[in-house]
């Protein structure tokens, strides 16, 4: 229907087989004659056009002659900076930030279990609690299933009893009732304190917006991670600004 519509480009950018499915089902539309060749031309040919006028003849490369440019001293800053001027401190009505570096500090982190391959890969790695040990923050990290059970979210509240400094980080947490229950509990116990970090979809926000600190980093990427974990801690003051509207007091360009 996109392709019918005009649509040049499809991105599937979830698991594989939905890569292949995709493409099987607009080469059976040619097949069966829905969608005609020169259809598939036009869109080629507008496509190469515009690779020609932007001159991205490198985007024709292969990866391994592209990869190490992207991987010299330059680029990454570049790439560090970027991430790093994401970051959203949509509010800390809570005063919790920046870290205090003395203090205890316990990290609530849900597994990623997502539909996207890339992300999984660094699941259960580069978190955000790994990157606040490297700054020399006094680091628990405690693992909860992407959906935790009654048990586990009573588990990760007791476990938090005692911490100087509570986050809890959120993945698409509005298709997890566990994930909102367990903020929920949290804020039960720790009121205010609580600081609350969506690493996927800011608009987790509308399960808990009673959230003293709230602040979106809008991946779990290591790269995100890095920029999340120096903008809690003060190393890099935030300059994010929201991309959509949480609220009638968080609109679309909010910064906090």
């Amino acid at each position: 229907m996109a392709v019918e519509a005009g649509v040049d480009l499809i991105m599937v950018s979830h698991r594989y087989d939905r890569q292949r499915e995709a493409f099987e089902a607009l080469l059976q539309a040619v097949i069966d004659g829905r969608i005609s060749e020169e259809r598939i031309d036009r869109s080629v040919t507008r496509i190469l056009r515009l690779k020609q006028q932007r001159k991205m003849e490198e985007a024709m490369l292969p990866w391994e002659a592209v990869e190490p440019r992207l991987e010299a001293a330059e680029e990454r800053r570049t790439a560090e900076r970027i991430s790093e001027q994401s970051i959203t401190v949509v509010k800390d009505e809570g005063k919790n930030l920046p870290l205090r570096r003395g203090a205890d500090t316990c990290v609530i982190w849900p597994v990623v279990r997502a539909a996207n391959d890339a992300d999984e890969r660094y699941a259960d790695k580069e978190t955000l609690a790994s990157y606040l040990s490297s700054m020399g923050m006094q680091i628990v990290e405690n693992v909860v299933a992407t959906n935790p059970t009654p048990e586990e979210i009573a588990q990760a509240v007791a476990s938090s009893k005692g911490f100087g400094q509570v986050i809890v980080a959120t993945y698409n947490a509005a298709f997890f009732p566990g994930q909102s229950k367990l903020v929920d509990e949290l804020l039960a116990v720790h009121g205010k304190r609580l600081i609350v970090a969506a690493i996927r979809n800011p608009f987790d926000y509308s399960l808990f917006p009673e959230a003293g600190t709230y602040v979106c980093s809008y991946e779990s990427r290591p790269l995100a991670m890095q920029s999340l974990a120096r903008v809690l801690t003060g190393r890099v003051s935030p300059t994010g600004k929201l991309p959509v509207t949480l609220s009638t007091n968080f609109a679309f360009g909010w910064r906090g």
